[in-house]
């Protein structure tokens, strides 16, 4: 937006949004290329809580879900969530 990539999270709102239900093993701000345009991006490899780990906490008004074709053989869950602000399973 005027000359300056639009920026949806910070490490403060990634942190936010996986609070209550994950736990985040790392999250890392990257930069790709990718269809002829830079954007950068959160990496982000967390693991899902079990109902006993979870806190009570009110966590962010989002929701994801998951198919077990994305999940590896520990049942952990890679999600990258781009600046624009769409999660994805990798």
């Amino acid at each position: 937006m005027n000359g300056y990539p639009k920026r949806l999270f910070d490490r403060r709102g990634v942190e936010a949004l996986f609070a209550r239900n994950w736990t985040l093993a790392s999250a890392a701000e990257r930069t790709t290329v990718r269809y002829g345009n830079e954007k950068t991006l959160w990496e982000i490899v967390a693991k899902k809580r079990t109902r006993s780990e979870k806190t009570s906490a009110p966590g962010p008004a989002r929701s994801f879900s998951r198919s077990p074709q994305h999940l590896s053989e520990s049942g952990s869950q890679e999600l990258t969530v781009e600046s624009e602000g769409r999660v994805g399973a990798c």
